[in-house]
């Protein structure tokens, strides 16, 4: 779970910045544009964070249905 968590939140977490650089480049109202500077510091930090944790959790163990052998069919003929 704990890998998983972290390899699926940073792209989300990517996807907030792409949209907060959006909002710099275009956009015109400066409470959106320092809500934007945030956002891109405080998920450019935790991508790190979760960056990091990658580097460091155990490999994850394959699901018991990824450990199947689905090469030999069954008695009944059957993959």
């Amino acid at each position: 779970a704990d890998r998983d968590f972290a390899a699926m939140m940073v792209p989300h977490h990517q996807g907030a910045i792409d949209m907060a650089e959006a909002e710099l480049r275009f956009g015109h109202d400066p409470v959106l544009r320092r809500l934007a500077q945030g956002i891109i510091v405080e998920q450019q930090q935790e991508i790190a964070v979760m960056r990091q944790a990658l580097a460091t959790l155990p490999p994850a163990a394959p699901s018991p249905a990824a450990t199947r052998d689905h090469s030999h069919p069954t008695t009944n003929g059957v993959h």
